[in-house]
């Protein structure tokens, strides 16, 4: 059956896995996902969307692949208590303000973000180990507690940096 509008097929209800990469999707319909409850996997990768749909149906999401759209800023995920895996991939995500409310999301332990110009800045992974301490995986690369530490004095001394040469210089 093909998926026309609103209308799904009942079978559909049963879906663990849900793929729709690579079909040009600028907005998802909510009614799509107000049967999705039980997806655990969704696939949006390679798509229009310049956000992230509303997903609060689906609560038993595990795994979610956004990679290769248009995000900027990262919201709609915020109540899904099990989410565990993120990728963001070549995104318009450029600043760690963008990925805040991931806070939220306590059971986040793996998260993606090459190709986003967010990993350009130099304090990045320090700003995101800050927000989400239980990262275990950025980018593929393990997030120790040693690095964590790493990052977040790296991110200190970055900042004492721009404060000394915000003052004036004494002559």
């Amino acid at each position: 059956e093909t998926l026309k509008g609103d209308a799904l097929p009942p079978a559909l209800m049963s879906l663990r896995r849900l793929y729709l990469s690579h079909n040009e999707l600028a907005t998802l319909p909510t009614s799509w996902l107000l049967w999705a409850y039980g997806i655990t996997a969704l696939d949006l990768s390679h798509n229009q969307l310049a956000r992230v749909p509303p997903l609060e149906a689906c609560r038993e999401l595990v795994k979610i692949n956004l990679s290769q759209n248009r995000i900027r800023a990262v919201t709609n995920l915020e109540h899904l208590a099990s989410l565990k895996v993120l990728d963001l991939s070549a995104n318009a995500i450029a600043s760690a303000a963008g990925l805040r409310m991931l806070s939220l999301n306590r059971a986040l332990s793996e998260l993606h973000l090459a190709g986003c110009p967010i990993t350009g800045q130099a304090t990045h992974r320090a700003q995101l180990l800050h927000y989400v301490p239980g990262l275990e995986s950025l980018d593929g690369a393990t997030v120790g507690k040693g690095k964590l530490q790493a990052a977040r004095d790296k991110q200190q001394q970055l900042a004492a940096k721009k404060e000394k040469a915000r003052r004036p210089k004494r002559r």
